[in-house]
């Protein structure tokens, strides 16, 4: 019975303490408890000393607490069960298919805003083993932050860390795009900026356009940021790729209307 108290359910499996996962067909629990619904548990007397007789103990002790106890755990079992079926596997979803393509994404996004407790494990997926997971877990996690981004708050200082330790350009700038939609410290706002810079140097275009994208929202965030973050837009709207110059001209009057009012 206590495997059942203790047990967590993780992408539709279970999750003992000890943080193993296996999976546990909750009918075999639902068979014993039922069964303990239908037995016989009516109390057996047997001598225990001369001339002396009491009722043996039934299981765990009075009949009407053991029928209880199973109408109650037999009532977890087919909760358990229920949140079972209802909860997909993430990484499953983000796996489908290669890197040129955005797989399952939509579906992910859909199964988090409406059980918001597999946020997490969207999370985990960004360091996944697959590019492939890493890069839709990123895209699925910015296209979240637009509808629930305080669900991410949390993850602020994680997300952070990754910025400057991630290669890989598709994860790069989704956070890119993300990370100024989130309340930074001035540590992570520093540190944040410091990233984005770098990313104007890479080789993806559009890790490029999006690093500008994420110096402007930024600037909006920290306004000491702003002169520096002008300069660059400006010299980015000069030299830079037709996507940049293109993007640079408008949050060069984004950041001028904000500075205006």
């Amino acid at each position: 019975m206590a495997a059942i108290h203790e047990s967590t359910v993780v992408d539709g499996r279970f999750c003992r303490p000890n943080g193993m996962l296996e999976l546990w067909p909750p009918i075999f629990a639902s068979m014993f408890y039922a069964s303990l619904l239908c037995a016989d548990l009516r109390p057996v007397s047997h001598p225990v000393s001369q001339n002396r007789w009491r009722p043996a103990v039934g299981l765990a002790g009075d009949v009407r607490e053991i029928r209880s106890q199973a109408v109650t755990q037999l009532s977890n079992v087919h909760l358990i069960t229920k949140m079972t079926r209802a909860l997909p596997n993430i990484r499953f979803l983000l796996q489908d298919g290669d890197r040129r393509t955005i797989g399952k994404v939509s579906a992910v996004l859909r199964a988090v805003l409406t059980n918001p407790q597999l946020t997490s494990s969207l999370v985990q997926c960004l360091f996944d083993t697959e590019p492939p997971v890493r890069m839709r877990a990123a895209d699925a996690l910015e296209k979240l932050s637009r509808e629930r981004v305080a669900e991410l708050q949390s993850y602020a200082n994680q997300f952070v860390d990754l910025l400057e330790r991630s290669t890989q350009p598709e994860v790069l700038w989704h956070f890119a795009l993300l990370l100024p939609r989130l309340q930074l410290d001035a540590a992570g706002r520093r540190r944040t900026s410091e990233a984005l810079q770098r990313f104007l140097h890479s080789e993806s275009s559009i890790l490029k356009t999006c690093a500008l994208q994420g110096l402007a929202d930024l600037a909006l965030q920290e306004p000491t940021l702003i002169p520096v973050i002008v300069d660059l837009l400006e010299s980015s709207e000069s030299s830079g790729t037709p996507a940049m110059k293109a993007r640079s001209r408008i949050l060069l009057k984004t950041i001028s209307t904000k500075r205006v009012v």
